[in-house]
């Protein structure tokens, strides 16, 4: 299966295999009320290592710090998709970004 990140779309969230980190990490597509134009975000974070001898690993990285940094430099296609509210279809959206803006947007729903 694998890893994936997150991403929130217009209210709803999302995961995805096509983002930069894959370490379900957080991202979000975001309109720019002034332009209309849609954007790319990441959060990003800074990490420590806790010890807890309770933890399945013997500890874990606790995230801290955590704020929204535009994908400036991000070119490339996203895919992102969630299974719809009964279960029966995958809803699915291809993004095409350049510079960190939307420049092609494509929905399509696929039965399971």
């Amino acid at each position: 299966m694998g890893m994936f990140d997150y991403v929130q779309f217009q209210g709803e969230q999302y995961q995805s295999k096509d983002t930069p980190n894959q370490m379900m990490d957080k991202f979000k597509i975001e309109v720019d009320q002034e332009s209309g134009q849609e954007y790319l975000w990441v959060e990003e974070y800074d990490c420590e290592y806790i010890k807890d001898e309770e933890h399945l690993l013997g500890g874990y990285l606790r995230q801290f710090n955590e704020h929204w940094v535009f994908m400036e430099d991000f070119d490339g296609l996203i895919k992102i998709y969630k299974q719809s509210d009964d279960k029966k279809k995958w809803i699915t959206y291809k993004f095409l970004f350049m510079n960190g803006r939307m420049i092609k947007k494509q929905y399509f729903e696929e039965n399971e």
